[in-house]
């Protein structure tokens, strides 16, 4: 059995060779400053056009959104990694899901969100009221890597455009540097910071300048969200 530092080296050496030394840096800092008290830095982005690097193709998918009798059918399977509890949930305060198909299979999908959503246990995201928030995106293990989730959200953005909404907006929390990576190769553009701290069970939270001209800001929310909300 191999010491704990050797598993935690290999994963530095793989995460610089993927990510760069100061993005590694920065990894590393982040736990450590976690083991001391909660700190998040939220990395807002949205997509408005489409991004002419994604170049769009059908293959053997099709992709749109799924009814309430499907995704209760799909949660039952676990590697969708949402439960039965979080669709009703999601369903009821009108939530969609866009996705990516395979005949049955569950390829790819995003929730849409076109008010306040939950991100924790006690808090909630707020947003301008003129764009659809995408959150809990997922692509199934053995599909990963063909660039589905780009595909998805560039038709993803055109039905929001249809319905009248300005783009999509999401955000990566900022260690998480392979969603980032995925986010950026997807057309995402970054356009702000939420910081949230708690400390003796209060946060402080403050929202960049682009953030603020979004509305995109977290609260503290009294409802308790399903877990697959949590960050």
């Amino acid at each position: 059995m191999k010491a704990p530092y050797e598993s935690l080296s290999r994963r530095i050496r793989a995460e610089v060779e993927w990510f760069g030394i100061a993005n590694t840096l920065y990894d590393v800092a982040f736990r450590a400053v976690n083991k001391l008290a909660y700190f998040r830095v939220l990395k807002a982005f949205k997509l408005e056009s489409g991004d002419p690097r994604v170049a769009e193709h059908d293959g053997p998918y099709r992709y749109g959104f799924l009814g309430r009798r499907e995704l209760l059918e799909l949660a039952r399977d676990p590697r969708h990694e949402m439960s039965e509890a979080f669709v009703r949930s999601a369903l009821a305060k009108g939530d969609e899901c866009f996705a990516a198909m395979e005949g049955d299979r569950l390829v790819a999908y995003g929730w849409w969100s076109h008010t306040e959503t939950p991100i924790k246990d006690d808090l909630a995201l707020h947003f301008d009221a003129r764009y659809v928030y995408r959150y809990k995106s997922h692509t199934a293990e053995e599909y990963r890597g063909r660039h589905i989730h780009a595909q998805a959200i560039q038709r993803a953005l055109r039905q929001a455009r249809a319905q009248g909404y300005r783009g999509l907006l999401c955000y990566v929390e900022s260690h998480n540097l392979s969603s980032l990576r995925s986010c950026r190769r997807a057309g995402y553009r970054d356009f702000g910071r939420v910081f949230l701290l708690r400390l003796f069970g209060r946060y402080l939270i403050y929202s960049s300048p682009g953030c603020r001209r979004h509305g995109f800001r977290v609260e503290r929310s009294p409802r308790p969200a399903p877990l697959e909300h949590t960050m």
